[in-house]
């Protein structure tokens, strides 16, 4: 919450335009498990948790090209924002693992139930007070927007890990997902803020395998795939504002990922692994103008697919066995990554090459990220140096480049 501009951050990026803001996030966690060996090759395990937290913030929040001074007339500084969210979130799994012969090899099958329930009350847009302290009173009760969310979620899962031969390893599996959300409240004070209460269920099926070939006793390939959703969040189904029309049949987000590698070590001092990855993500969510009015609904899809690789050498083993003076290993790590839109429809743009998304970046997806260190080991010391360099990234999908006055974009 500094609020500063591109060209102020490179000027000083300790300044600060926005001392009165600020920001708080109490949270408390609890965890039972419970482990029980039932027979030689059958085990059980429970594990119950919660979570309960809230996230407040109170400041002025105007654009960064509004300068959060004393009003001459009042003497005062302008009442600050007050936003605060509550949170409870709780639930159990159950999880059974069975191992049994199969020929010569021991099988592993694994299968469980989970049940989750999370509760979320979001008040914002409330009236704060004009002081610079850590102070969420409000000066009028009433907030100017107010949500409840509800999420109830049952899920069953299976896997199986398969063994051929000495080499090949598969895992198939698959998890069965029953999620029921609710939504209440309103987006302002006035009756058009009102929203239609909505409860929405959807089962969703995903499944995946994968495999593990053992190449030499030091190295082995390995390849997954598996099916993947995303649902569609609390932000996107609530109009931010009385004129925009949320698509009562948005679909949650869908797609895969799917890698393939080679990993192990090479003698007593390399360790490797290297491998390419693919991720499709259908039914992304976006605006476009229907009727006259804005209208949120499932218009794209991306690709991201790219190259992993690291690589660790142990320096001392590889010149010598004597480690009288310990261990140094020096180690890399590097991604590169192609993330675009392969899709978006938005007809009032598609034929415009400064405003078509399809083609563009994806948001916050870097072209590369590389990772150069070295780790020192003697006897209980042991220390890192590591240096770190990441590619520059688009904050939004048109990929503009020009910063707004407003630092927005």
């Amino acid at each position: 919450p500094g609020g500063l501009t591109d060209q102020q951050f490179k000027e000083n990026h300790r300044q600060s335009s926005r001392a009165r803001n600020w920001f708080g996030a109490p949270f408390q966690t609890v965890a039972l498990t419970f482990d029980y060996q039932i027979t030689t090759n059958t085990s059980l395990k429970i594990k119950s948790f919660g979570n309960f937290a809230s996230r407040n913030s109170v400041g002025y929040l105007r654009a960064i090209n509004i300068k959060d001074s004393i009003n001459p007339k009042t003497v005062q500084y302008a009442s600050r924002q007050v936003d605060r969210d509550n949170y409870e979130n709780y639930g159990a799994e159950l999880r059974m693992t069975s191992r049994y012969k199969l020929g010569t090899k021991t099988n592993v099958l694994a299968y469980g139930v989970r049940a989750y329930k999370g509760n979320t009350d979001r008040n914002q847009l409330g009236v704060g007070s004009t002081g610079s302290d850590f102070d969420l009173v409000l000066s009028d009760p009433i907030y100017g927007r107010a949500m409840k969310f509800r999420t109830i979620n049952y899920a069953a899962f299976i896997e199986h890990i398969f063994y051929f031969g000495n080499r090949l390893k598969v895992v198939p599996g698959a998890r069965f997902e029953m999620i029921e959300n609710s939504k209440a409240g309103y987006i302002n004070v006035t009756s058009a803020g009102n929203i239609i209460e909505e409860k929405r269920t959807r089962n969703v099926i995903l499944y995946g395998a994968g495999a593990e070939f053992k190449v030499t006793s030091q190295s082995n390939m390995y390849a997954n795939y598996s099916t993947a959703f995303r649902p569609v969040t609390y932000s996107e189904l609530t109009p931010s504002g009385t004129t925009e029309i949320i698509d009562p049949k948005m679909k949650d987000a869908s797609g895969f990922n799917a890698d393939f590698g080679y990993r192990g070590t090479l003698g007593k001092f390399i360790n490797f692994d290297l491998g390419v990855f693919y991720l499709s993500y259908e039914n992304r969510i976006g605006m476009i103008t229907q009727d006259g009015a804005p209208f949120k609904t499932n218009i794209g899809a991306s690709v991201s697919q790219g190259v992993e690789s690291y690589i660790e050498i142990d320096l001392v083993k590889a010149l010598t066995n004597n480690e009288k003076f310990g261990n140094l290993s020096l180690f890399a790590s590097n991604a590169f990554i192609d993330a675009k839109y392969s899709k978006w429809n938005n007809p009032a743009i598609a034929e415009d090459p400064l405003k078509s998304i399809k083609d563009k970046k994806v948001e916050y997806a870097p072209a590369y990220i590389h990772r150069f260190g070295a780790t020192y080991n003697y006897k209980k010391f042991s220390s890192t140096i590591q240096y770190n360099t990441t590619a520059a990234v688009y904050t939004d999908a048109v990929n503009t480049e020009l910063p707004n006055a407003a630092a927005t974009v």
